[in-house]
């Protein structure tokens, strides 16, 4: 069931801005995500985004099951997510 990653330029920049060890937690849970379709995953109300929870961060994703890829969005902090 493995998807193709794909990557906002939004996106990778937050992940480029973490300190090491977060980024690292939040790219192996996306990876796990694209393979397994595991994860704290729920959909958001009023939109085709869905949110991954990774600790106190949130990768907030589009998943497009007939290309067979996933589009990450953002990763912010919940802090921040919904606001």
């Amino acid at each position: 069931m493995s998807r193709l990653i794909n990557y906002e330029d939004e996106a990778a920049k937050q992940i480029r801005a973490l300190d090491r060890t977060i980024a690292a937690c939040v790219v192996r849970a996306i990876e796990r995500l694209a393979d397994q379709g595991a994860g704290n995953i729920k959909c958001l109300r009023g939109s085709d985004e869905l949110r991954l929870r990774v600790g106190d961060w949130r990768v907030f994703f589009i998943a497009n099951d007939a290309a067979r890829t996933v589009t990450i969005l953002r990763v912010v902090h919940r802090s921040e997510a919904y606001r």
